[in-house]
C-alpha cells in the first residue's frame, strides 16, 4: 500500500459516500469495471487472491473526476472558435483576431461554460476511499459457486 492509499479515508459499508461509481483492489486501476463493492471483491478473491486467501482485502472506491477552474473558461472557448474560424475566414496578413470579441459573444461563451460545467460529466475517476473486508465473514456468507 502506497503512502496515497494511507490517506485515504476508510470507510464502512455504511459510510460508502455517495458519489463512488466503481471499486477496484487495485487502487491506480486504469480500466474500472465494477460499479459494485461486491463485483470487486469477488473478481479479487477469484483472480487476485486465488486461495489460500488473505484475511483482510483492501477494496478502493472511485468517484468521478470534477473539472477545474482552468480546464474550461469562456476565454478559452472564444480563443478555440476564434482560431478555428480565423483559419478559414481570418485576415491573411494576420491582423488581430480577438479585436473582433463582442460583449455579446463574451456574454455567450460565459453561458456556454457555466451550462456545461453544470452539465457535463467526466468518465476519468480518482481514488477516493478504500475499505477493508474481512475475507471468512465473507466467503462464510457466499459460496464460490454464488459468486460466479
Amino acid at each position: 500500500m502506497s503512502k496515497f492509499t494511507d490517506r485515504l479515508p476508510l470507510v464502512t459499508e455504511d459510510t460508502i459516500p455517495d458519489d463512488i461509481v466503481f471499486w477496484d483492489a487495485d487502487d491506480g486501476a486504469e480500466e474500472l469495471s465494477h460499479d459494485e463493492l461486491e463485483g470487486a471483491v469477488e473478481y479479487a478473491l477469484d483472480n487476485i487472491h486465488p486461495g489460500p486467501y488473505p484475511e483482510e482485502l483492501e477494496i478502493f472506491g472511485f468517484r468521478r473526476m470534477k473539472l477545474g477552474d482552468n480546464d474550461i473558461t469562456a476565454e478559452g472557448v472564444l480563443q478555440d472558435i476564434l482560431e478555428r474560424l480565423d483559419e478559414e475566414y481570418g485576415d491573411p496578413n494576420g491582423d488581430d483576431p480577438y479585436a473582433a470579441v463582442s460583449a455579446a459573444m463574451s456574454n455567450a461563451a460565459e453561458r456556454f461554460v457555466k451550462v456545461f460545467r453544470a452539465k457535463y460529466v467526466p468518465w476519468s475517476c480518482e481514488t477516493a476511499c478504500r475499505i477493508v473486508i474481512k475475507t471468512a465473514p465473507y466467503l462464510e456468507s457466499t459460496t464460490k459457486e454464488q459468486r460466479k
